[in-house]
């Protein structure tokens, strides 16, 4: 029961991240839920929630821990010329 609880206070914390927190692009706000980042961020802050030690430099540090792959699709003009 207590695995099942924490899998929905993960969730919800997830949701919350999801909906508020985005990554700055150019002036473009890309949310995490929509880079599906969003799950993995909430279950590396969750432990530091559950026990209520979440600081600013233990946030910096999960956030930087997080690789973001940039791509392009072979199907645009752009990755047609690149190739």
């Amino acid at each position: 029961m207590a695995k099942s609880n924490m899998t929905e206070n993960i969730e919800a914390l997830a949701a919350e991240i999801g909906q508020n927190v985005y990554i700055d692009v150019a002036k473009w706000h890309l949310f995490l839920a929509d880079a599906h980042l969003h799950t993995e961020l909430a279950e590396r802050l969750y432990p530091m929630v559950q026990s209520n030690s979440l600081a600013e430099n233990q946030i910096r540090q999960v956030l930087a821990d997080i690789s973001v792959q940039l791509g392009w699709s072979t199907r645009s003009s752009v990755g047609r010329s690149c190739t």
